[in-house]
């Protein structure tokens, strides 16, 4: 090929028979500026070190006629065995190839920037875990949420919006599991999954549909969909194929302006009814009292801004790693 450069990417996955594999992609480009991906194939590894990692990612360059020398690039996870700074695959790679600089996943950039946004938020943990069966009523199934890319999480939450009223009307005759899966990071602690035993599904429905039924419920759950939305947004762009450093990290300044714009705007409308405050037992108390607020607005104001600023924040930490300004120059 007259593609001299080349950039590594590679990952670890294990098959349906249990056996950890290395699946090896090389990236080029060519004079018109035309981006490839090529798939070398998943190989078998003895043992998941970095050491023999790096074993068998150059017995593939060899046997492919490929020359590390060639290599301008290495991409992969933030796993501690892949991209650990002293005894890491990208440190191995480094000490034979010195311009292989390493980027870290993109899309694993932007699914960990979201997990510490969830991780730092003062209301966590909101799980309601997915619909097993499609309710006897007529009512569209609502989207589950992707197990493994966090960012996907605007279509379930834009589901849920849209069948709202139907879905609070109908929880009041579920006696099959209901596993709704929303991702909503504010709530207090997870609602119970609803399973056939006799006295139960009825009991917790009600208790769902009492949730749904709130105004921060409904609060979060918008407020969730507008974060989502515009992440997932950014994880199609950078999953691209003929997507470039610069893209991703134009689109991930756009994005954090976007937050910031929206952060300052001034149009809260809603009038929603403030919650009793309510002081927790003395054994859990740990010498600060909780903060109280005196207006709605100044509460969910609260929850607003900080949302956002976490998610700024854990997008500037993620998308500014050492090598990218240096590579996109």
């Amino acid at each position: 090929s007259k593609r001299k450069w080349f950039s590594l990417i590679y990952d670890e996955t294990c098959d349906e028979s249990t056996l950890e594999q290395l699946c090896v992609g090389i990236r080029s480009v060519n004079d018109n500026y035309e981006i490839f991906e090529d798939v070398l194939g998943p190989y078998e590894l003895s043992r998941q070190n970095a050491e023999t990692i790096v074993e068998v990612i150059f017995d593939i360059l060899t046997r492919c006629g490929l020359n590390i020398s060639a290599s301008r690039g290495q991409s992969y996870d933030g796993a501690s065995s892949m991209s650990g700074i002293y005894g890491g695959v990208s440190a191995l790679v480094l000490k034979q190839q010195s311009k292989a600089f390493f980027v870290q996943c993109n899309a694993d950039c932007l699914d960990l920037a979201t997990i510490d946004f969830v991780r730092r938020s003062p209301k966590r943990l909101a799980i309601l875990k997915e619909i097993s069966n499609q309710l006897s009523m007529p009512y569209s199934n609502l989207t589950s949420l992707c197990p493994t890319r966090r960012t996907m999480r605007a279509e379930p939450y834009n589901s849920l919006l849209i069948n709202y009223e139907l879905a609070i009307q109908n929880l009041n005759y579920v006696y099959l599991f209901i596993l709704l899966l929303i991702f909503l990071a504010w709530f207090q602690e997870a609602l119970y999954t609803l399973i056939e035993e006799k006295g139960g599904p009825g009991i917790r429905a009600n208790g769902l549909h009492e949730q749904m039924s709130k105004f921060y419920f409904f609060f979060r759950l918008k407020l969730g969909y507008l974060l989502f939305s515009a992440t997932e947004k950014l994880s199609r762009i950078i999953q691209s194929s003929r997507c470039c450093l610069q893209d991703v990290f134009s689109s991930a300044e756009s994005l954090i302006r976007y937050f910031e714009r929206i952060r300052e705007n001034e149009s809260l409308t809603d009038k929603p009814i403030l919650e009793r405050h309510r002081r927790p037992p003395k054994r859990y108390q740990s010498g600060s009292d909780s903060v109280e607020f005196s207006s709605y607005e100044q509460f969910y104001r609260q929850q607003y801004m900080e949302s956002l600023e976490i998610a700024v924040n854990m997008l500037q930490n993620r998308f500014t790693q050492k090598n990218f300004k240096l590579l996109c120059n």
